[in-house]
C-alpha cells in the first residue's frame, strides 16, 4: 500500500519546482531571457517510499548577457503561483511543509540574499541562506491543501568572477545531495503518514548565463 502514497511529498517538489523562475538584472546591460527543462528525478522516502519517478520542469531566467570582471550584479529570483496538491493517488493530504529549494550560482560570489513577498506561506517564516555558491529558501509551512502559494521573490547581490561565464542552476546531484527537499503529510485509516521527499535535475542546464569579459 505504500507506494499509493509515493507522490505526496514528490507531486509538491515539483509544483514548487516548477515555480521558481530566476531572473537577473543589470542596470543598462542588455538582458538574455532562457527557457529550460529539467527532468527532476524523485525519491519520497519512508514512511512514504515507492518507485523513483522523474517530472520535467520548466523554468524561465533572465539575466544580463554581458558583464565585467569584479562587477556587482543584482538580481531578483520571481515566483510564479503553484497550487498546493489535496489529494495523490486517492490519499488524501494533510499539509505539505518543511520545503527548501537550493540554487547554485558558478563564477561569482554571492553577497547576498533576501526574500520579499510571498502568499498563503503558513505560519512559519520563510528564510534564505546563503553558503559559498549555494543560495537555499527554505520555506516551513504549513501550507494547506487546495491553496494557491505564492513563492517569496529572491534578491540576489553576486559579484562577478575574473572570467568565464555566471551560471546559476538548480543544486543537488542525487537523493543525497538533493536541489529540492519536501515533507509530505497524508491520511490514512490508522493515522497519518509522513515522509520527506528528495529531488535532483537529471542535468546541470544553466537557468541563466552571463558572460564576463
Amino acid at each position: 500500500m505504500r507506494k499509493r502514497y509515493l507522490g505526496a511529498a514528490g507531486a509538491a517538489a515539483a509544483a514548487t519546482g516548477i515555480a521558481l523562475a530566476a531572473v537577473l538584472s543589470t542596470s543598462g546591460t542588455a538582458m538574455a531571457t532562457t527557457t529550460v527543462e529539467l527532468n527532476e528525478t524523485c525519491q519520497a522516502k519512508e514512511p512514504l517510499s515507492g518507485d523513483p519517478f522523474v517530472i520535467s520542469t520548466t523554468f524561465a531566467g533572465s539575466a544580463p548577457a554581458t558583464t565585467t570582471a569584479g562587477a556587482v550584479v543584482t538580481g531578483t529570483g520571481l515566483a510564479q503561483p503553484w497550487t498546493v496538491p489535496s489529494d495523490i493517488a486517492h490519499a488524501p493530504v494533510k499539509e505539505v511543509r518543511d520545503f527548501a529549494i537550493k540554487l547554485s550560482v558558478s563564477n561569482a560570489t554571492v553577497l547576498n540574499a533576501t526574500l520579499s513577498g510571498g502568499a498563503n506561506l503558513g505560519s512559519g517564516t520563510p528564510t534564505v541562506t546563503r553558503s559559498g555558491s549555494t543560495v537555499t529558501v527554505n520555506i516551513p509551512g504549513p501550507l494547506t491543501p487546495g491553496s494557491i502559494v505564492q513563492l517569496p521573490a529572491i534578491n540576489f547581490t553576486m559579484k562577478a568572477g575574473a572570467g568565464g561565464t555566471i551560471k546559476t542552476s538548480l543544486a543537488g546531484t542525487g537523493y543525497d545531495d538533493p536541489g529540492i527537499t519536501v515533507t509530505g503529510i497524508v491520511n490514512q485509516a490508522g493515522g497519518d503518514l509522513t515522509g520527506p521527499a528528495t529531488c535532483y535535475a537529471q542535468s546541470g542546464a544553466a537557468l541563466t548565463s552571463t558572460v564576463i569579459r
